[in-house]
């Protein structure tokens, strides 16, 4: 949620208590507390009571504020984190080196700076939290195609431009996660994986709200022709007849 919005919340909610703690107390020293003692509330005379009511309606009136104020945040974030979601593509390309990435768009009428964290590493459904532990070890922060504009992983996307970040490729030494601090080799595997990833996009001043989401992609051996393997195995090894790839799969 955007701090201006924030602080006028606040602002107003401060106005609302100061403003319904002072009416009990103002109809008091306007009407000699006759309204007060009519409405069987307090007895004429008794400050004590006036009060007690101003401080309970004020109580009150916080209370409720911050209900209100908590749903309507809760709200604001999920749409938020549903309008961007919609701003980052997942794309894949299987040619000379495979490698998957994501596009994001900004839509807003002003540059913004943005990063990007993995945040864990599923593979076959179980989260592997000592493989990201290895990965993020300089890191957490995933690289950007033309490099970073300003700190270590953070993209200036001007407006109604995108920015694409490198999340993982596939090298000799098998499947690479490309952090802002170079690549960092997870191996051949042959498995399922899920990347859960927070983009951070810029709010304001040094502060920026978090878009979680996730790309889901297999690694697997994609087996040489006959006629290859024929060629190959007297002199190499299996391994040598085989090529490793990357698919993506989507989010699920």
């Amino acid at each position: 949620m955007d701090t201006k919005i924030i602080k006028r919340i606040i602002i107003g909610v401060i106005v609302l208590v100061i403003t319904e703690f002072l009416l009990p107390v103002g109809t008091v020293i306007f009407t000699g507390g006759e309204t007060m003692n009519a409405l069987g509330m307090c007895s004429v005379g008794d400050l004590r009571c006036v009060f007690l009511i101003a401080s309970f309606i004020a109580v009150a009136t916080i209370v409720l504020a911050a209900v209100i104020s908590g749903i309507f945040y809760v709200i604001s974030k999920v749409i938020f984190s549903i309008r961007w979601k919609k701003r980052i593509t997942q794309n894949d390309n299987i040619s000379d080196k495979p490698y998957i990435t994501a596009t994001i768009e900004n839509r807003e009428n002003k540059s913004l700076r943005f990063y990007c964290v993995l945040k864990s590493i599923q593979i076959n459904g179980k989260i592997d939290a000592e493989l990201k532990k290895r990965v993020t070890e300089h890191t957490p922060r995933i690289s950007w195609s033309g490099g970073s504009d300003e700190d270590i992983g953070v993209k200036l996307i001007d407006s109604e431009g995108q920015g694409i970040l490198n999340i993982v490729s596939v090298t000799i030494r098998g499947l690479t996660v490309e952090t802002a601090k170079g690549e960092r080799y997870i191996g051949k595997k042959d498995d399922t994986f899920k990347f859960n990833l927070v983009l951070y996009k810029e709010i304001g001043k040094n502060n920026f709200a978090r878009i979680p989401f996730s790309i889901m992609f297999e690694g697997y051996f994609d087996i040489a022709s006959e006629s290859i393997q024929k060629e190959l195995k007297s002199a190499l090894s299996w391994d040598a007849a085989v090529e490793y790839k990357i698919r993506s799969i989507g989010e699920k």
